[in-house]
């Protein structure tokens, strides 16, 4: 079986992943840690507007990260994917399970506040501002 997990940052997508790794012990991948590899492999800060900036003007890195999880899952008969878009440019197959978390902007500042010890009005606005670059 093949998990594909997809949500908005902070929804709740790498707890939910880390669960299955628990109960199921599949392999797993992430792209949020692909871009983190991404980003620091370019010198940059993954939380940073100069990498999101640096992302828009280079697609092709995305387009690659994308194709790093496609691998991924046709590389494996059980794993576990934590991608938004994943779900849906992995082939139409029954052995695929896609879940989409959804969760509200303010239960997602919260979860991220208390994750990085910030006041959950700034974690508010910082995910509104990344999700309307990231649309």
């Amino acid at each position: 079986m093949i998990f594909v997990i997809g949500g908005r940052p902070a929804s709740g997508t790498t707890t939910l992943k880390n669960g299955l790794v628990t109960a199921f012990g599949y392999p797993s991948r992430s792209t949020g840690e692909l871009m983190r590899a991404a980003a620091q492999g370019y010198g940059f800060d993954f939380e940073t507007d100069e990498w999101r900036d640096f992302i828009e003007n280079h697609p092709e890195i995305d387009r690659q990260l994308d194709e790093e999880m496609l691998q991924f899952i046709e590389q494996n008969e059980n794993c576990i994917a934590e991608s938004r878009l994943a779900a849906c440019l992995c082939p139409r197959t029954d052995n695929i399970m896609r879940i989409m978390v959804i969760c509200n902007l303010d239960d997602r500042a919260t979860r991220r506040a208390k994750q990085k010890n910030l006041p959950v009005d700034e974690m508010r606005v910082a995910l509104q501002t990344r999700d309307t670059r990231d649309r």
